[in-house]
Order: C-alpha cells, then structure tokens, then sequence
C-alpha cells in the first residue's frame, strides 16, 4: 500500500495491502482523514492498521 499526503491532514492509501503497511502507517504523523483506495490485501496489517486508527481517535476514513 502506498501512503501519500492529499494536504496536510490527509492521507491517500492506495493498492494492495502488504506486509509493512501497518508499520508503514504507525510511523505517519497525525492525520484526520484517510483516503482508501484498496483491492484489499492481507487481513493481519489490515487489522493492525485500524488498530491504530483506533487507539489515535477521530480519524476519519474515506472509501474512493
């Protein structure tokens, strides 16, 4: 999955999700919103990264 800044509180996640990913998206700073634009992918870092969006709070998620 590949993460990239829309502005400076959003976040494009787009493309399969791949081991990494979850990492890939506790190491972002801040956002309020993330921008989904996924097939899918593994559900281990699928979970893992909603794990985080739970424990960051009020992140809002956007499904293109």
């Amino acid at each position: 999955m590949n993460f990239t800044w829309r502005d400076q509180y959003t976040v494009q996640a787009s493309g399969p999700i791949e081991d990494g990913d979850a990492a890939k998206f506790a190491a972002l700073p801040a956002i309020h919103t993330l921008e989904l634009n996924s097939p899918g992918g593994l559900v281990s870092e699928a979970l893992e990264i909603a794990a985080n969006m739970d424990a960051r709070g009020s992140i809002r998620t956007v499904v293109k």
